[in-house]
């Protein structure tokens, strides 16, 4: 991962700073955090297909679905000098069938904070990795509810998030 020339960030370096480096400074984390206000968050890309046949198939067996989802930050961006900090959180869920994929979604999410002037760039980006898996899963976990159903799939819904990002 490289760092963009200029006060942008487009990824973070391999020496990134996490919660458990010995130079991490909660104070300036908890100023991050405080500072931050959410001003949208746009679904900007959507795939989804099922395969019916696959779930049939399911029924009349007798046979286990399995169920997965995954989430990861897909970038972002921050200038100092405006405060403002733009990133993408990209989410997917699949439902399988054996070796089948009988159902996949994958949704791309635009998050964009401000307040942020004068932040250190560095506990910004970690500031967003936390807390955009966190603010963009529950439209996730929505969109995949509301396709599924649409699809006439009786599917439970997605589990809640409880992970720590330490």
């Amino acid at each position: 991962m490289t760092k963009k020339t200029g006060k942008d960030i487009v990824s973070a370096p391999e020496n990134a700073l996490t919660f458990s480096s010995d130079d991490f400074d909660a104070d300036v984390y908890a100023s991050v955090a405080r500072k931050a206000r959410l001003q949208d968050l746009r679904l900007c890309e959507s795939n989804y297909f099922s395969k019916p046949e696959c779930f049939m198939e399911a029924e009349e067996t007798g046979k286990e679905l399995s169920q997965g989802f995954y989430g990861e930050m897909s970038g972002h961006s921050f200038s100092s000098d405006s405060g403002l900090l733009v990133g993408g959180y990209v989410w997917g869920a699949d439902v399988r069938f054996g070796r089948k994929k009988a159902l996949k979604m994958k949704c791309e999410y635009v998050l964009i904070y401000s307040g942020l002037e004068g932040a250190d760039a560095e506990y910004v980006r970690l500031y967003f990795k936390k807390i955009a898996r966190f603010t963009s899963y529950p439209y996730f976990r929505a969109h995949f509810a509301h396709h599924s159903a649409a699809s006439g799939l009786r599917l439970p819904p997605l589990p809640s998030l409880n992970d720590r990002m330490d």
